[in-house]
């Protein structure tokens, strides 16, 4: 029998406006693309060796390094790798880097290799590419101003199951008190 490994990310969670617009977007190129459907976030710490119970005690010290924010979009990317087959790129600003910094501070992470983004669809299209989606996404998001105002503890890694992803637990940012996922 296989041991289940614990795993956990921070997130960084847009407003409501803005998550229920990337929330589309994400839903919209899953079913035209074939793409598994997933919560829009930009992961601060990824792939941790944590529960991730352990990890929301410690999102109130990383969640006051920052207030709330916004960044805008850098540009709409493409790579081959699965969790950023297409996704909006944002620049390290004072707070995503101040909000890095915490995070790997607290958690033991490393700081460097960060690449703010947050993915749109995930994987391979059934049919094609996703050149289209992309110049499209494009002229609509870039340098669209997204907010971002919450931090999460999740279940997560790259060899856990998507649909198995839970948020154990939220805080604002800028606050030091963090409630239930």
């Amino acid at each position: 029998m296989t041991a289940v490994r614990s795993a956990a990310s921070l997130w960084l969670l847009a407003c409501p406006e803005d998550e229920a617009l990337l929330q589309t977007i994400v839903d919209e190129l899953a079913r035209r693309r074939g793409g598994p459907v997933f919560r829009p976030h930009l992961t601060l710490m990824g792939d941790l060796a944590r529960d991730a119970q352990d990890l929301a005690g410690l999102l109130g010290p990383i969640a006051a390094a920052a207030p709330p924010f916004a960044a805008p979009v850098g540009g709409v990317e493409t790579t081959e790798a699965y969790f950023r087959a297409l996704y909006a790129a944002f620049p390290v600003g004072p707070e995503l880097a101040a909000l890095r910094s915490a995070a790997a501070a607290r958690t033991g992470g490393a700081a460097a290799g960060f690449v703010p983004h947050v993915s749109l669809f995930y994987g391979r299209p059934r049919d094609g590419t996703i050149d289209d989606e992309t110049t499209e996404l494009a002229q609509r998001l870039v340098g669209r101003p997204v907010r971002f105002d919450r931090l999460a503890a999740v279940a997560s890694a790259q060899d856990i199951p998507i649909a198995d992803w839970r948020i154990a637990a939220t805080t604002r940012l800028g606050r030091g008190e963090a409630g239930p996922g």
